[in-house]
């Protein structure tokens, strides 16, 4: 009986140690990853894509002040927003309130913001005050293109969203991308040289429909074939900070994609 009390002791001792150390042990953020795998035919026809060009179209759209998106954070409302066909209560679409005399960014015939080298925008870089955000993994920030706006009452950063095209470069094999966003995001990969297309798919893991003070969101494509490929990143910001971060992963190092300062990143 005795060395049964001894045994239970020294069980509750080494449980209750174990237990202390877990608690000591300091939180590791745990990012889980998914992986897609992408088909050679998503990617564009040799020779469709001027690759003489870099960089990315960022299109942009607010809404007025005191109009709030509802819900902030579904995607098909966001979607609608950025189409154009987001409606008040009598039918009107609202009017996009974005500052299209930007001058930090060209803006194409189309309405949209010329970026040619890297997404890592905040509205902590504020023009008005000659101010650098330092939001999320890279810094410092660039500011976001159109924002702030004209419409969003005292706030002029808020209820925005945002679409950025592109083509990435990407290798045959393992490919890691990452977003880092305050607040949500959504990526898709079209086909052949349409970054729109009714076939785009969403990559396992490649979506945050949510708010959130700024997180990394990181997920695997599996690329049968080395290619050019038609991608989409939509954006959106419901009310406070907002940031975006678009990346991919090398041998755990974070690297910008289109980072022209380093031989690993991604171009597009």
């Amino acid at each position: 009986m005795q060395t049964f009390h001894r045994t239970v002791s020294k069980f509750r001792e080494t449980t209750i140690r174990i237990l202390l150390l877990l608690a000591l042990m300091p939180a590791v953020p745990i990012i889980l990853k998914a992986q897609t795998a992408i088909p050679p035919s998503f990617a564009a026809p040799a020779g469709s894509i001027n690759t003489s060009e870099s960089g990315f179209l960022v299109r942009v759209h607010q809404l007025p002040g005191g109009v709030q998106r509802d819900p902030r954070h579904d995607i098909e409302t966001v979607e609608l927003q950025l189409a154009g066909e987001l409606k008040d209560g009598d039918g009107v679409p609202y009017e996009n309130e974005a500052d299209f005399t930007d001058t930090s960014y060209q803006l194409n015939q189309e309405d949209a913001f010329i970026v040619v080298d890297v997404i890592n925008f905040s509205d902590a870089t504020d023009p008005f005050l000659d101010t650098i955000g330092n939001e999320g993994n890279f810094t410092p920030d660039d500011k976001y293109p159109g924002i702030p706006g004209f419409g969003n009452g005292e706030n002029l950063n808020d209820d925005f969203a945002m679409e950025i095209l592109t083509f990435l470069d990407l290798k045959a094999g393992l490919n890691r991308i990452g977003v880092n966003s305050n607040e949500g995001f959504r990526f898709t990969i079209g086909v052949g040289t349409n970054t729109k297309d009714a076939f785009a798919v969403q990559p396992d893991g490649a979506v945050f429909g949510a708010a959130r003070g700024g997180g990394n969101t990181e997920w695997e494509l599996e690329v049968e074939q080395a290619g050019i490929y038609p991608i989409r990143l939509i954006h959106w910001d419901g009310g406070g900070l907002a940031a975006i971060e678009f990346y991919s992963m090398t041998d755990q190092e974070r690297i910008l994609i289109n980072d022209s300062s380093n031989a690993n990143a991604i171009k597009a």
